[in-house]
């Protein structure tokens, strides 16, 4: 927005480095989450997944998770 700027203090931003194929590490957050702030408004999920390599040789489970990380995620939190 031209001539407004956002600020963003720790009291307010909770930035969490988290694995989403792990449930145990997505409950951990939103926990934290919910401590430190009361409740949750907004989830930002920049969650990626990839796999280099040619498709036959890769194994199904890159598959998987790259489809789990990429869309799983979304559905259950959305």
């Amino acid at each position: 927005m031209k001539g407004h700027q956002l600020e963003y203090c720790a009291d307010r931003l909770l930035i969490v480095k988290v694995d989403v194929k792990n449930q145990e590490d997505i409950d951990a957050t939103f926990k934290m989450a919910e401590g430190t702030f009361g409740r949750i408004d907004v989830v930002y999920n920049n969650a990626d997944y990839s796999a280099v390599g040619e498709v036959e040789a890769m194994p199904m489970s890159d598959g998987h998770d790259m489809r789990y990380v990429s869309m799983a995620f979304q559905i259950l939190f959305s």
